[in-house]
């Protein structure tokens, strides 16, 4: 009798750690209806602060879970720039961004994952020149691969040779104090490429560019940034 009740609670204890799990489980890798009606009301409303002041806990690979980290992610980058502490929002809109496009499990508008995938290139862009040392290099290798990944979504587009370009001029920043012989050849190869890509697409068809008048001023700081570190580096 005492080791049929001893088995008894044996059964009883592992069951009560099986729900445990269970609920915590569904706690970290889920997110409710009612969570997620709450982010798309207030991304319909256009509420910045309130979707980046939230805590999105759920890491689960659905289309619910993964909007509350994109939604999140957009509204740290629009707040980036005349926030107190920039770097943090940034850095928020980037986690934030990767996170959702991770988790997303599939797209039924193309349109969508590009612009996701473009407003990732952006935060990390934007980050890079707040950070030193091996956090902007982490952010700077970030930054090539959504670039990359941007260009496969939608090849050739304003937006993907714009953040391709950009990152081979910051790739290339780091050597121009310390220029010599044998490093100029690449670098001004490399320079000159981009410069190139960008003043194809700024001389283009304007019916062959779509969201060019989007990124029209980002390329004409390129374009300046780019002539002034070929003329560092002492290319022809």
């Amino acid at each position: 009798m005492m080791g049929r009740c001893q088995a008894t609670r044996q059964l009883r204890a592992v069951w009560w750690r099986v729900v445990v799990i269970g609920f915590l489980v569904l706690a970290l890798a889920a997110c409710t209806p009612l969570q997620s009606s709450r982010f798309e009301k207030h991304w319909a409303d256009g509420d910045a602060v309130w979707l980046a002041g939230q805590t999105v806990d759920c890491n689960g690979s659905s289309t619910h879970c993964a909007r509350q980290h994109l939604f999140k992610g957009v509204a740290c980058l629009q707040l980036a720039p005349t926030a107190p502490a920039p770097a943090t929002q940034y850095a928020c809109a980037a986690r934030q961004l990767h996170q959702g496009l991770t988790l997303h499990p599939t797209w039924k508008s193309p349109a969508d994952q590009v612009y996701y995938q473009q407003q990732l290139c952006e935060a990390l862009e934007k980050l890079h020149p707040l950070q030193s040392g091996e956090a902007a290099g982490r952010t700077l290798e970030q930054l090539g691969q959504a670039a990359k990944t941007l260009y496969r979504l939608e090849p050739e587009s304003v937006a993907a040779i714009y953040y391709l370009a950009s990152l081979r001029l910051r790739q290339a920043e780091p050597d121009l104090g310390a220029i010599s012989t044998g490093t100029r050849l690449p670098v001004c190869n490399r320079l000159n490429r981009a410069l190139n890509r960008v003043l194809a697409v700024m001389t283009a068809d304007p019916e062959t560019r779509p969201g060019w008048d989007q990124f029209a001023e980002k390329y004409d700081q390129l374009v300046f940034h780019l002539g002034v570190a070929l003329r560092t580096a002492g290319c022809r």
